[in-house]
């Protein structure tokens, strides 16, 4: 109105040089002027950066001086103005150092022209101010993942979606980070494993299970390890978790009759290999049953029967057992004597 006002108010007659010189530096402030008031463009049909989040201004914050440009600066954010979206959150954080939503903004801003560690700077600022922000959280993460941080990413993600539900958007990415990070994991126990590193394989193992329980073949893997370490009670119930959560794991079921074979268990260990065999037989399986079976027969023996063989003589009792044990078959099948 004001830059009407100048253009139409009358000019006094029989001026002087001095009064136009005079106008004119009147004209050129007030053009400048009205040209930098400028109209905030509105937001177009298809966002700039459609992956981005608005950084709201919660309504404890609203009475902030120039909390409105937040608004604004979001707009020429999405209009792909940087220069102007810059010029409008600078212009908030300049008044309030500390105001996340401006923080986030410029933060968003640097993402938009690559600048992944200033980026980070800014949303680590709005975090500061307020912790559980969700457009911070989802800035941050966007930049950790630029810059090739992908555990950090996850975890700045799951804490947005924990402070605000409704970003459902975020999931197909939660999840495929997750998957990437259990493979990295996996790895890295798999590599420790291989180089003799057993404690650090173990730790890398429990975090990938912590990241998956449900995954048959770490719990496996796990009690694999676990049975080189020497340690049969962990090994044992890794093993027997694998194979409740995959019946047809035949490997953990031979691996658990193992476990029970040094342990002098031979009944259980024959029973874990004769499951194991009906599920994949082999010569190997078919060799371990017999001998634990075998094992088996003789632990069940009278204990005079078992000391014969460390005794330099044999007393009656032995003898006897001897006979029994050595001919219980026949003497099973013959028949009985009628006196």
């Amino acid at each position: 109105m004001r830059c009407r006002q100048m253009f139409t108010r009358p000019v006094p007659s029989g001026g002087s040089r001095r009064w136009s010189g005079y106008l004119a530096a009147v004209l050129l402030v007030t053009l400048a002027g009205c040209a930098t008031r400028t109209a905030v463009p509105a937001l177009p049909a298809t966002l700039k950066y459609a992956d981005f989040v608005y950084p709201a201004v919660p309504a404890a914050l609203r009475q902030t001086p120039g909390a409105e440009r937040v608004d604004a600066g979001w707009r020429y954010l999405q209009n792909d103005d940087l220069r102007g979206a810059e010029r409008e959150f600078q212009a908030v954080l300049q008044r309030n150092p500390g105001f996340a939503p401006a923080s986030a903004g410029e933060g968003y801003v640097q993402l938009a022209r690559g600048n992944q560690d200033r980026a980070l700077t800014a949303f680590d600022a709005a975090l500061k101010a307020m912790p559980d922000y969700p457009p911070a959280l989802v800035g941050r993460g966007q930049a950790l993942l630029a810059l090739k941080r992908d555990g950090d990413a996850l975890a700045a993600f799951e804490s947005a979606v924990a402070a605000d539900p409704s970003l459902t958007s975020l999931q197909p990415r939660i999840a495929v980070l997750r998957f990437r990070n259990v493979q990295d994991i996996i790895e890295a126990a798999r590599s420790a494993a291989a180089a003799g590193r057993l404690s650090d394989a173990r730790v890398a193992y429990g975090r990938a299970i912590a990241a998956t329980p449900d995954s048959a073949f770490l719990h496996r893997e796990l009690g694999v390890l676990e049975r080189r370490q020497g340690d049969a009670d962990a090994a044992l119930t890794h093993l027997r978790q694998a194979v409740e959560l995959d019946p047809s794991d035949a490997a953990s079921l031979a691996d658990i009759g193992a476990v029970l074979e040094q342990r002098r268990d031979f009944a259980g260990a024959e029973d874990a290999y004769r499951k194991a065999a009906s599920l994949e037989p082999s010569a190997e399986l078919t060799a371990r049953i017999a001998a634990v079976a075998e094992l088996a027969r003789e632990a069940r023996l009278p204990a005079e029967y078992r000391a014969i063989a460390a005794s330099q003589q044999i007393s009656r009792g032995e003898l006897a057992a001897l006979v029994g044990v050595r001919f219980e078959r026949l003497l099973a099948a013959a028949p009985r004597l009628i006196c």
